[in-house]
């Protein structure tokens, strides 16, 4: 696995370092899980200058993409500006936008150049356009054409771009990838061949214990994806008596929660359960707030697709308390949606309405924009059959707010 990250990290970097403008990576998005991490762990690297703006969101079409490009460029830019308040220092120049009905492609230019304008030009700028779906492939490759000969031009020295290309279905490569100053990178990362190419190291006689732990760690992990179910159990039960002769009880922990979403998976609730709590009662005894507080969510879902909302409510209480105390928002968010649905279930409607307001307040503040949304949709109906017209009249002008505007929604 190791080995598989160093080869990924300098491939990356041989990019960065050469004359090419433009790497087309060829990777299903599902599968491009651990090439996103390597590129996160180089953009985190103490001695790394480089600026990476990265853009994951679907590609519908050119236009649209780029509008939300700008967006998220505005949010990066005004973090940014908060911090250099912080510190007196001056603000960067507003992100540009262009009037009426401009071409994306003129946008996406301002917008570029803007960022080349407020970064040092010793600091390399790469900007990441990794869509999730692409809904219109020749649309999709009207950006990457315009990117191959936006760089052939004067004022983005130092700018590179980086963009996915498909596996099963290539929308760029065919176009672009003879083009001077555009490399085609195939890391093979689907299931298929990150088990093959893990099972041909797991064995190595040069691996210490531990890394061959990893390894059996990530093929259990690909076992489940393949729906090789009984390969899964049968990996993690041999990992949890590793890990149990060797004293590591955290990883001891981790194994039991992995055997209970192997179970739940299958629709063995029952099973998942029994494995979640020994979970939680083995990250109890070594202080594990972070484990206990997921290990906590996981066993509450499995007691509620049980029946079981009453207990399943003490699971996501305690959860929703832990993620307080620790700070981890996203967590607190889920822990309040799910208590809502416990205490629903359980018979408590204004006491559900308390969790699920809780929770689209605080996604609100953090962004969540599908958690402000879909925490709506369930108050809506309660606040209709309490006859609470006042609420039912903020909650649709807040989703009609998140319809329009995406990227900032409503109040609640």
């Amino acid at each position: 696995m190791r080995s598989l990250i160093r080869d990924l990290q300098s491939d990356l970097k041989a990019f960065l370092k050469s004359r090419d403008n433009v790497l087309l990576v060829c990777c299903e998005h599902q599968d491009s899980a651990l090439l996103l991490k390597t590129l996160e762990a180089i953009e985190d690297a103490p001695s790394n200058p480089d600026i990476f703006l990265k853009f994951s969101h679907e590609f519908e079409t050119f236009r649209d993409y780029v509008a939300q490009v700008r967006i998220e460029l505005v949010r990066q830019q005004e973090e940014v500006n908060r911090q250099l308040a912080g510190r007196n220092e001056e603000s960067l120049a507003p992100v540009p936008d262009l009037p009426g009905p401009a071409a994306p492609a003129d946008l996406l230019s301002v917008l570029m150049r803007h960022v080349r304008k407020i970064v040092p030009k010793q600091r390399r700028v790469i900007w990441l356009f990794y869509p999730s779906e692409v809904e219109r492939p020749g649309s999709y490759a009207e950006l990457g054409v315009w990117l191959w000969r936006h760089f052939q031009e004067p004022g983005l020295e130092n700018t590179k771009a980086l963009l996915r290309d498909g596996t099963v279905r290539p929308m760029l490569s065919p176009m672009l990838g003879e083009a001077p100053g555009v490399r085609v990178y195939e890391p093979k990362l689907d299931r298929h061949s990150l088990f093959q190419r893990l099972s041909e190291t797991a064995n190595h006689p040069k691996l210490s214990s531990s890394e061959q732990a990893e390894i059996q760690m990530m093929l259990a992990g690909l076992d489940v994806s393949s729906g090789r179910f009984e390969d899964a159990a049968l990996r993690n039960r041999e990992l949890l008596a590793y890990f149990s002769s060797t004293g590591q009880g955290h990883h001891e922990s981790i194994v039991m929660n992995n055997l209970g979403d192997l179970y739940y998976l299958q629709g063995r609730y029952a099973e998942a359960q029994a494995w979640y709590e020994r979970a939680v009662a083995k990250s109890l005894k070594l202080d594990s707030a972070a484990l206990v507080l997921y290990q906590a969510l996981n066993l509450g879902n499995a007691l509620m697709v049980q029946g079981r909302a009453e207990e399943a409510r003490v699971y996501y209480e305690a959860a929703g308390k832990l993620a307080e105390s620790t700070s981890a928002p996203l967590h607190r968010i889920q822990a309040l949606e799910r208590l809502g649905m416990a205490k629903s279930q359980c018979g408590r409607p204004k006491e559900a309405v308390e969790a699920w307001e809780q929770a689209a307040v605080l996604s609100r503040k953090y962004g969540h924009d599908f958690g402000v949304k879909s925490n709506l949709e369930r108050l809506r109906p309660l606040y209709v059959a309490a006859g609470d017209l006042r609420r039912v009249a903020q909650c649709d002008h807040a989703l009609e707010q998140l319809e329009r505007s995406p990227a900032k929604g409503g109040n609640v």
